[in-house]
This record gives C-alpha cells, structure tokens and sequence, in this order.
C-alpha cells in the first residue's frame, strides 16, 4: 500500500494536470484565432503569377501586419473597433470638427430659449492621444491577461471619454449675458380704493432668476462629461422670485383702521406743491405684517427734481425757504390716522416750534438732515395699506386693514398742557439800521410742555394713558434798534438802553434822542 506521503504526492500532481487542462480550454481558443491569423498572413503571402498581384500581396501582408483596436471599444461615441491607430484618430477628429460645429441650446424656465455655437466657447479638445491609449489596449501582459481582457471587453465594451476644455471666462460672461435678459423682478399685489370706498385688488406676478453659480456648475460638468454628440441642450438653474405682496394676502384688507385729516388751504402754492406731491409718494402703500414703515424713505430726497419747490419750513426754531416745506404736515396727517388705528408707532418728534394746524402733541415733525423721522411697525396679522388724498385744502389718510378690536370700544385723545414757560424779549443792535428805527421782528412764543392722553372704553371700563410727551421751546420775542448815526452821544445812550434788554428803556432813550 502507498505510504501516505506518496498519497499526497499524487494528489498535488493531479491537481496541477487539472489546472493545466482548464487553463489550457481557454487560453487554446485565442491561439487558435491568433494562429488563424499567422496562416492567413503566411498565405497572401505566397508568390503571385504577376506583378501586380505580388505589389496587392505585398500591401495586403503589411497591413495584416499593423495592429487594431479590439472590438467593443469606443472613444466618446465613435466605435472604433477594429480600426488601426490612425483609422480611429481620424474618425475621432472628425467627431470632435461636428461637435465644435454644433449649436448649444440653453433653456430657462418655459420661455426663455437661446444658441451659441460650441466653437465661440472656446471648445477644444484635450486628450487628443486617446486614440494610442486604446490601441494599447490589451497588447500588454502575459496571453491569460490579454485574453482575459478582449474577452471583458468583446462581451462589455470599454469606453474612453473625449476630454474637452472651455475658455472660462467666455462660459461665465455667456451665463451673464442670459442671466440678465432672463431676469424679471416679481410684482406685489396692489389695491386701488373705487369711488364707493371699496377695494379692489389687482394680482402680482412671480419673477425669475439665473442662479448663476449653480448654472456655471451646471454646464460645466454636462459639456465635459454629459454631452458626447449631437446637439448639446440644457436646462440651466433658476429661482422663482415670489412677489413681496401676494394677492392672497390682500384678501382680508377690507376695514378702516384709521383716520387723519388736515387743512392745508391758507398754504402758498409752492407748500401746497410739496404736500400734494408728498402724499403722492406715500399713497398706495402696503405694509406686510412684522415689517416697519419709514416715512423718510418714502419721500425724500427733498429736491426739485423728486417734485418738490421751496417753501418755508422749521429749522432750528425759525422759518426757512427749504424744497419740500410743508411735508411735515404730512407725517402729521398719517400720524393722526396711525393713532386712530392704534399701530405701533416707533418713532415721532415734535416740531421745535408749535404749528397751527394740529393741537400740541398731535404733530410730527421729519427732517432728512435733522435725524427725525415718522416709524410705524404693522403689529397686525394682516396687511395694512395706507391711502392718501391732498386736494383743495383738505389733506387726508386712511388706514385700511382687517378691524382686530372689539365694537364696543371708544378711543379718544386730548393733547394736555404740563407746563408753560413765558416769552422772553430779546433786543438785537444793528449798525445797518438807522438811529431811530426800533421794531419787533419775531413776534416769539412761550415755551410749553405738553402730553397726549389716550383714553380708552371697552366693556364697561375706562383707562387712560400717555402717548409722548411733547417740549416746545420757548422762541423769544426779537427786537432790533438801530445805531447807525454821526451822532455818538445819542448812540452811545441808545446802545446802552438796548444792552439792559428793556424795551421801555430803549424806548425812552430813542425819545431823549429826540426819536
């Protein structure tokens, strides 16, 4: 009997005869196709009768001779299997003169469409020795490894991609060039008031943008990977751009919140100029729940060419001819509808003189170069919209929205003086004005403090608070006497009269003088 040892020993030869036999029922199959080919080779290779026929032999012999591309293989989407070297070169280059000759097709959104040929992109081609590399394909390694890979790639392909490359700046300046004629802003819902006093809504529409960023990504990574012939076409990114003020939102602004009415009438032309064209700026104004409201914002800049003329106005407690005087009595108009409708006013200043068109603390003063301003937040669940109308004499603003307080309940509001602070007189020389001449230039005002109280009854019960506080400072009564005379005693005895701010002593210094 066969020792164990031995046993083993015959086992491990069988095995390796084994393995010789399967690796031989492949690998015999490729030998066999390449023998074939040797024969047909060594046959066109024997003697013809004539000339001709050994030149045909001759020519036919070498190209057996060059090598081919194995079937199943494509560079982009050019087949060239079977082609040798140059074969598949130019039938690449071919492919690659169509795709710069094509046309790409950009679309956004449904209606926006446009061409440009690859060629004024910069196209080109980069990877342009593709066609060697798959020439080598599977000329490298022992016969099991090649075989192995013209049988993977007979039964699967192999595909090589055509690299291309693009002028950057040209891609970038094009997705420009589209993102700015596709662009359109989104338009809010506007209300109009008919004649009857109800509202009409008239719907906005969407917008749209280029997302630029996304769309050069976009169309990068499609021209040099997606597209590989044919017409390239694509879709770039885009962004919806939803109206500030939507129609639907409209739906509940239907009630009166407020009201403020003033008389402008005894205005001069150029006051009542800039209230009308004030009101103008500010009517038709929504404003969407959470968001504020700047009056400022909406009607400057104060100059002839936004509508306005020079008339006189407050600054630092005296009258001056400014562009726009008057268009305070506008912020104090909408301040008036703000407190009838009982919003959240966030700002408002007081005027440095008192008005006679509001009672005291009912006023709002603006000024672009003062820092003072008129601010409302809407603290409402719904849009407000705020209609104004100047004309013959009557200024007016009404507050529409969605009513949010009780039937029942009575707002009031008293403006309510603190404190008074008396005028004072003040005696100004000139040396302009003759000796003699003494007269009151600025009439002055006292100086007064001042509250409103807003007053309120619901369910029974009345409450009261305070609204702000208003200061109006005192504006002296100005005199000016005059000193302008050859006579310096008499000016001497004038000028010290004045020095003392006494008016009865200026006056009888002036009589002493014999004026």
């Amino acid at each position: 009997m066969m020792n164990r040892k031995w046993q083993r020993i015959v086992v491990a030869i069988i095995a390796v005869i084994l393995a010789l036999t399967m690796i031989l029922s492949l690998v015999m199959p490729a030998m066999a196709s390449d023998f074939d080919s040797a024969a047909e080779s060594s046959a066109a290779s024997v003697v013809p009768d004539d000339e001709s026929s050994i030149s045909a032999a001759s020519e036919d012999s070498g190209k057996s001779k060059e090598r081919t591309i194995l079937n199943g293989v494509t560079i982009g989407s050019v087949d060239v299997s079977g082609m040798t070297g140059a074969e598949a070169q130019a039938a690449v280059e071919e492919h690659i003169n169509e795709m710069a000759a094509s046309k790409l097709k950009i679309h956004v959104g449904e209606d926006y469409t446009r061409e440009i040929a690859m060629s004024d992109l910069g196209f080109h081609w980069t990877n342009t020795h593709v066609a060697e590399e798959a020439l080598e394909l599977g000329q490298s390694g022992n016969i099991i490894e090649r075989y192995k890979i013209r049988k993977d790639t007979a039964e699967e392909g192999r595909t090589y991609l055509l690299e291309k490359s693009y002028d950057t700046d040209t891609v970038r300046y094009f997705i420009e060039e589209i993102a700015d004629e596709v662009y359109k802003s989104p338009v809010s819902s506007k209300i109009s008031v008919n004649s009857d006093g109800s509202l009409t809504v008239t719907p906005g529409s969407n917008g749209i943008e280029v997302d630029q960023d996304s769309s050069y990504s976009q169309l990068n990574v499609y021209l040099n990977s997606g597209w590989q012939n044919g017409d390239p076409e694509i879709t770039l990114s885009s962004k919806t751009l939803k109206p500030r003020v939507p129609a639907d939102s409209l739906d509940k602004v239907k009630d009166v919140l407020g009201r403020g009415w003033t008389d402008y009438g005894g205005s001069s032309n150029a006051r009542s100029k800039n209230i009308e064209n004030g009101v103008s700026l500010i009517s038709g104004t929504i404003i969407m729940p959470g968001d504020s409201f700047s009056l400022l914002d909406h009607v400057v800049p104060f100059t002839a060419e936004n509508g306005y003329a020079l008339a006189p106005s407050i600054a630092e407690g005296s009258l001056v001819d400014t562009y726009g005087g008057g268009i305070c009595q506008v912020a104090t108009t909408l301040y008036l509808a703000l407190l009838d409708a009982e919003l959240q006013v966030d700002e408002r200043h007081n005027h440095s003189m008192m008005v006679s068109y509001i009672e005291k603390s009912k006023d709002a003063a603006i000024s672009e170069d003062g820092g003072k301003d008129l601010q409302f937040t809407n603290n409402l669940d719904v849009p407000i919209y705020i209609y104004g109308e100047a004309d013959d004499g009557d200024l007016r603003f009404v507050i529409y929205g969605a009513e949010y307080r009780p039937k029942d309940r009575e707002v009031t509001y008293e403006s309510k003086v603190t404190h008074t602070e008396k005028v004072e007189v003040v005696i100004n020389t000139s040396d302009e004005k003759y000796l003699g001449y003494f007269d009151c230039v600025s009439g002055g005002s006292e100086g007064i403090d001042a509250e409103l109280i807003k007053t309120v009854t619901q369910d029974g019960e009345t409450y009261s608070e305070t609204v702000n506080t208003s200061y109006y400072p005192m504006q002296p009564c100005t005199y000016v006497v005059g000193l302008k005379s050859s006579d310096e005693q008499a000016r001497d005895k004038v000028a010290s009269a004045a020095y003392t701010q006494k008016i009865e002593k200026v006056e009888k210094a002036l009589a002493e003088c014999g004026y």
